[in-house]
This record gives C-alpha cells, structure tokens and sequence, in this order.
C-alpha cells in the first residue's frame, strides 16, 4: 500500500517498544508483522476521532525496525537436547525491556537479535556456561524473533514531514484554579483538598 500508516496506540508502551493497532481490530502489539496499514486519508480519521491514535509512515516505522524476542514466544523445551555443534544465542536470564529478553553481545547487552553473538553450542559451553545465562538454538529463536520499534529511536516532527499532517495530540492535564469559598483567594488543586492556605477553608466537592 503506498503511503501506508501504522497508528500507534500512544496511551501506553511495553518497555521501550511502541505499540500499535493490529489488523481486524484485534487490540495493539509491538510486532509490525501484526499490524493493520492504513491508507492516509483513514489514519487522520481516526487520530481526529481518537487524539491517542498517532499516524506513523510504514515506510519511517520499518527503516527503523529490528528484530527482538518476545520471552512470552520462547518454549523452554526448544532449548533441550542442543547438539555440539548447533548454533546457539547466550540470553541474559533475568533481564528484559517490555516482554523482549536480552542477548549476549560483542558490546553491551541488547535485545535486538541482529546483534547477539551467535556461535557452536561447544564453544558456548567453553567460555559461557555460568548462572545467569541461557543457551537457545539460534535456528529456533530466529523463527520466533519479530520486528519492533523503540521509542527512542524515532520522531514524529520527521516522519510526518512532507505528508501535510499535523496530529492531534492529547492535550495535558493542568489542574484548574478556582477561589476559596472561605476566603476568595485562588487555590490549586492540592488546597482544595486539603484546606486553604489562607484561611483553612475546605473547598472539596
């Protein structure tokens, strides 16, 4: 679909992921391959409907990507019975951002799959056999890893450039002033219940 729009379900992300609407409807995910496109014209519909709805170009979303595991997709007993020379990955046990684990580096610990070292199954024994870490073949952690995005890793001023969109974004919450029954001076929000400052007066609802 050209001019393609992912719509981010902006409330809430699972660690660092962003999270977007699935296809029919079927609630949001951070896996772009569950993801509903929308043409541009039905994405500002429903960011206007539903300020929280954030149109993002596919096009911006998936040259950002990358690949990830989610631990919740990840069967213990895929791990059991690895040969010598299988393949594996090293997860860092007891760590994750959102629901995706974290992999054995060449640098600092990632989640993202495309860096993880991958190497035999002897070889992990060798240097890596120690509490804290899990050997998983790589050919079946590859089959169950999706693509994702975090946050951080994109801007919505850039990717919306050129398109001629300006989202509607949630507006923030400013608490209102109002005056003191007791008094007449303004209060804010915490005075109102917990008594003015001038005069003590409750002004609770």
């Amino acid at each position: 679909m050209n001019n393609a729009f992912y719509l981010q379900d902006s409330r809430s992300y699972t660690g660092d992921c962003l999270m977007f609407w699935c296809k029919d409807g079927a609630g949001y995910a951070s896996g772009l391959d569950r993801l509903e496109q929308y043409t541009q014209a039905g994405a500002v519909q429903q960011n206007q409907s539903r300020e929280t709805d954030i149109p993002w170009p596919v096009e911006y979303i998936d040259a950002r990507a990358f690949l990830a595991v989610d631990h919740q997709d990840m069967k213990s007993e895929m791990a059991e019975g690895i040969r010598t020379m299988d393949m594996v990955y090293i997860q860092i046990k007891g760590d994750w951002n959102g629901n995706d684990v974290y992999w054995l580096t060449k640098g600092p610990k990632s989640v993202d799959l495309g860096s993880a070292v991958a190497m035999a199954y002897w070889e992990a024994c060798d240097n890596y056999c120690q509490p804290g870490v899990h050997f998983w073949p790589a050919a079946y952690i590859d089959s169950i890893a999706r693509k994702i995005v975090h946050r951080q890793s994109v801007d919505i001023k850039a990717a919306l450039r050129g398109t001629g969109i300006k989202p509607h974004r949630p507006k923030p919450y400013r608490p209102g002033r109002q005056n003191c029954q007791g008094c007449g001076r303004f209060i804010d929000e915490r005075q109102r219940y917990c008594g003015c400052e001038n005069c003590g007066e409750s002004n609770a609802p």
